[in-house]
């Protein structure tokens, strides 16, 4: 990621939390040893980035999340948050039941200097850009599960906050609802410069918002970087079984145990071919058949996006003798894709 595809790449801005050798460990209510629900984490959020925190059930996200918002304390180690206005999204939405659903939303401006008409109306905005226009009057009881969880979301930015936290908030949510709160918190974060922390178990949920993004794993990280390149160039086995195939086309088992480490006679070198942005639209297939007479046999293929940016995987086979396979490596080279040999299959 740079400063074309993250403005806030180019900027020297302090963070907005920082965490320097965090550990926390928690003693079983029966007794036994302690156990280690975060170990040694060393992160900066900057300020005013989207951070993505994604981990299996149990890798320590909401650890993460609590210790940031002191309904926890770490074990060793020092959190220095600079925001002075936070909001936290738990993954137990706890709705007011005797109130209705404006009554509950307008609950956290009770200790705000700020006239109940404007928080009506900011409350209303928010509900709107949610597609909840017709449920202010509602009770909790009232609601579906998605209904609510959005409505905790819209709670969480009635006071409009420096730092924004979220806890599994796509869980519960369809893919249009989800589609939704993804554009709102993007959109708050560009007009606001709110600096937000979501939490999901799985990566591909928060590849169209997270500027950054860190991977726990048993109560580690085990990677952290730029959205984009810790999503389509994982460095870790725990981000590799959390991404799955939605990044990286695989090959089936019954072609994966047919590859070989050398060339075949009169066989197929399968090649996994790699674009990113304006390089997924060039028709290199057909360019290669066209311009150099070579035919590519195109085994499959996947393409996603991150955060607008078009990101896709093509494994093909093309003949693995020579000069037709540097001919063709060559060629896929020169049109701006990233090359990777995985083995040969007989012809």
């Amino acid at each position: 990621m740079n400063a074309l595809t993250d403005p806030l790449a180019a900027l020297n801005v302090s963070p907005a939390i920082s965490f320097s050798g965090v550990s926390k460990q928690y003693l079983p209510s029966g007794g036994g040893h302690a156990v280690a629900a975060l170990k040694d984490i060393d992160l900066q959020i900057r300020t005013g980035a989207i951070l993505g925190i994604a981990g299996a059930s149990g890798a320590g996200k909401t650890t993460f999340l609590d210790l940031i918002t002191a309904r926890t304390l770490p074990t060793s180690g020092n959190i220095a948050v600079g925001a002075s206005k936070a909001s936290f999204v738990p993954q137990t939405i706890d709705l007011r039941a005797a109130r209705t659903v404006l009554e509950n939303i307008l609950l956290p401006l009770d200790n705000h200097n700020l006239p109940q008409w404007q928080g009506t109306s900011r409350a209303r905005n928010l509900l709107e850009r949610l597609g909840l226009t017709d449920i202010e009057t509602r009770f909790p009881r009232e609601l579906s599960a998605g209904e609510r969880q959005k409505v905790a979301i819209v709670r969480a930015l009635v006071t409009e906050p420096d730092l924004l936290l979220l806890d599994e908030p796509f869980s519960v949510l369809d893919q249009e609802s989800t589609a939704e709160v993804v554009t709102l918190l993007d959109e708050i974060n560009r007009s606001n410069g709110t600096t937000i922390a979501v939490a999901s178990r799985s990566p591909a949920t928060l590849k169209d918002l997270a500027h950054d993004l860190v991977v726990l794993e048993r109560g580690r990280i085990a990677e952290q970087g730029p959205a984009f390149d810790v999503l389509t160039q994982p460095s870790s086995e725990a981000t590799r079984a959390l991404v799955g195939s939605a990044f990286s086309a695989s090959l089936p088992d019954f072609l994966r145990t047919r590859l070989t480490a050398e060339p075949c006679r009169n066989g197929q070198a399968i090649v996994r071919l790699t674009f990113v942005g304006e390089a997924a639209t060039t028709p290199v297939i057909t360019r290669l058949a066209r311009d150099l007479g070579l035919d590519a046999n195109i085994l499959l293929g996947s393409a996603e996006t991150v955060r607008g940016r078009l990101y896709g995987v093509l494994i093909v086979g093309v003949a693995s003798g020579e000069p037709y396979l540097t001919a063709a490596l060559d060629h896929f080279a020169e049109a701006g894709l990233r090359t990777d040999v995985i083995g040969y299959l007989e012809g």
